[in-house]
Formats: structure tokens, sequence, C-alpha cells
């Protein structure tokens, strides 16, 4: 593709990663740290997504990935499936596992979209609805930041927010990588 370059890789000297952890204190062979950046974070978002699921407790009424559906539909309000599935980053498949699930627990309903009779919308039930605002669950994933103070939690957030907001957009993200590598 014109205008993106191979990352440039310094020589460790030893033999290459397995990939299965991640060192922080590493920069893993880039001589930019951007693109260690890019690589951490793409260890990170899976190894977070898979520490989350093993907060479910008891006092939780659903799961973290069930609570990612009904939090989306709290936000966007009655939407189709495929629509949710892109939003969350699943397959339909997943998320029709995650669907019956809801629906079972009474905390979504599928409904024909009255536009487009052949088409269902998911909407939530009022008990959905009430779920979707429980911190029970990001409570206790919130303990991963206990050791950072006010400020680095605020400047993590702005960062995020930066970086998911152009995600949103990948054609300014991707130009924008082009003109900072010419």
């Amino acid at each position: 593709m014109a205008g993106l370059k191979e990352p440039e890789r310094r020589s460790t000297g030893g033999s290459a990663s397995s990939g299965l952890t991640w060192d922080p204190a590493s920069n893993h062979g880039f001589a930019r740290p951007e693109l260690a950046l890019v690589e951490a974070l793409d260890w990170f978002g899976p190894a977070f997504s898979r520490w989350l699921t093993t907060l479910n407790s008891a006092d939780s009424p659903t799961t973290f990935a069930r609570l990612r559906v009904l939090r989306v539909l709290a936000r966007v309000g009655p939407r189709r499936p495929t629509l949710v599935a892109n939003e969350l980053g699943v397959s339909q498949a997943t998320l029709t596992g995650l669907v019956d699930g809801l629906v079972e627990d009474g905390l979504l309903r599928r409904r024909h979209d009255p536009a487009d009779r052949r088409a269902v919308l998911l909407e939530l039930t009022a008990t959905g609805s009430r779920a979707a605002q429980d911190p029970t669950v990001f409570a206790a994933g919130a303990h991963l930041f206990d050791e950072m103070d006010a400020e680095e939690v605020l400047a993590l957030l702005a960062t995020v927010k930066t970086l998911s907001g152009r995600l949103r957009h990948p054609a300014v993200a991707i130009s924008t990588s082009e003109e900072r590598q010419s």
C-alpha cells in the first residue's frame, strides 16, 4: 500500500518473543515507541477482555460480555443485531449466543422492525435498562487501576477516548498515519 512502511525493528540479539506475554519494560525491538505501543495495545485488548471475564461475581446480574450488549443498546436504543455485533466487534454467532441468554433472563427482547417487518430489532427491557447501569462488573474491573493516581487515570481515559474516536473514523486515522510517515 502506498505510504505504508515496514515496521522498524531493532535486532534484539535473542530469539523472537512467543507473543504469549508482554514485558512492559521492553520496546520489543522497535526503534520507535509508537510501534511498540501498537504491539502493546494489540496484546492488551484481548488480555484485558479475558481478565474482565474472570471478574463475574455472584453479586453481578450478568457477565461482562453480556453487559457490553446491554450498554450498547442503552446508549443507541433498539438496533438490528448486525449493527450491535459490528459495534462490539464480535461475530453474528457470538452475539446470537449472548442475546439468547439475555432474552431468556428477561433483560432483552427481540421485536420486528416497524420499518421492515423482515428485520429484527434488539431492545432492552426495563430490567435490562437497570442492569446496563449496574456498576458491579465495572467496580471489580476498576481495581486494575488501584495503583495509579487520579491524574494518571484521567490521562489514560483521555487517551483511550481520543484513540476510540479515531477508530470510529478509520479514514482519518489512516491518512494521518500516512502523513506522519512521509
